[in-house]
């Protein structure tokens, strides 16, 4: 082992050049100047920033025009489905979107959005009418709800007796501290009567 450090000093000895006159009149900064460009060095930075939560403003003055198209699929060179959106100043949102339903139907929206909410119109596609309940339903319902105000009055008659039970016990705590005080000083007064 030391034989091998011995070898290594040797050898960076040798590799060492001897001759270093040619570098009179060097400048250093200017040879590394033109590295620094170079080869762009990582600037140490602070502590990072810790993220504070801002409360959202809503932006002052008229809302800003835009718009929007885009088409995308399930797959490349395949679109399923379009949608467009484009809002003038002061003016309200408007847009038409179309997408393929599970059928395989084209089924477009037209809609506008305004102060009083969002309006749309749809095409192709039938809205299902919602199915009145039959009576097995409205049972299970009614029952469901039943059983639920039923668990709901228990759990409140539970937290109250476990409040009931805690009160007693901390009753029952300060009273065992007290005697065990009175104890204590009782033995004390006797211990310095017997000292006496």
């Amino acid at each position: 082992m030391k034989i091998f450090g011995l070898l290594l000093l040797c050898g960076a000895a040798l590799a060492m050049p001897s001759d270093l006159s040619h570098l009179e009149g060097h400048r250093h900064d200017q040879h590394h100047q033109r590295e620094a460009h170079a080869l762009p060095v990582p600037l140490l930075r602070s502590a990072p920033e810790v993220y504070q939560e801002q409360e959202y403003q809503e932006p002052v003055g008229p809302p800003r025009p835009y718009s929007f198209t885009y088409q995308a699929g399930r797959y490349p060179g395949h679109v399923d489905r379009v949608h467009s959106e484009s809002r003038s100043p002061g003016g309200p949102v408007v847009g038409t979107y179309e997408y393929l339903d599970p059928l395989k139907r084209v089924v477009k929206v037209d809609y506008t959005a305004d102060e009083n909410g969002f309006h749309p119109n749809v095409q192709g596609a039938a809205v299902p009418k919602p199915q009145k309940e039959s009576v097995a339903v409205q049972r299970a319902r009614d029952d469901f709800f039943t059983r639920s105000a039923a668990i709901v009055a228990e759990q409140a008659r539970i937290g109250e007796e476990h409040a009931r039970l805690r009160a007693i016990a901390q009753a029952r705590r300060a009273q065992e501290e007290a005697e065990a005080a009175a104890q204590e000083q009782q033995y004390v007064r006797a211990q310095q009567q017997e000292y006496v």
